[in-house]
């Protein structure tokens, strides 16, 4: 498997929020990595929860702008991140019974940031835009 780039027509213009979405790529490629070394599934065990702990942080971070901006989405923005929450908890109790594909997980945790990042964030932008909000959060969420 081949590290994943995240494609830079997918970047928000807000720092905070573009750096996340840059790091979970990267803790991506950590576990792309990973699947090579001889002890993977200890590796990938620490590895989901660095995802799932990172994944929370994000959210939280990303649905504190929505919030912000009175997005009138919010609530379906907030159901797909708690569904993959719960995909990602299945995998990880997954891994108790030994039942994993860890390719599918990583390949899985990608096309699904992808995706979410195509449609949902497209979604609050093309708002955030519109409504002249694009400068202010831009301050807010600066690193």
């Amino acid at each position: 498997m081949r590290p994943f780039k995240l494609d830079e027509r997918l970047l928000m213009g807000i720092q905070k929020i573009d750096e996340q979405h840059n790091q979970f790529v990267d803790l991506l490629n950590r576990m792309v990595v990973s699947l090579h070394h001889p002890y993977a599934e200890e590796e990938m065990e620490h590895l989901i929860i660095e995802l799932s702990d990172f994944a929370r942080h994000h959210f939280d971070t990303e649905e504190e702008l929505l919030r912000d901006i009175n997005f009138p989405k919010i609530r379906d923005h907030s159901i797909a991140h708690i569904r993959f929450d719960n995909k990602v908890k299945i995998f990880s109790d997954s891994l108790l019974v030994q039942n994993i594909n860890f390719d599918q997980f990583v390949l899985f945790n990608f096309k699904w940031l992808e995706n979410h990042i195509k449609s949902f964030d497209t979604d609050y932008y093309r708002y955030v835009t519109k409504h002249n909000l694009l400068d202010d959060l831009k301050k807010k969420f600066a690193l």
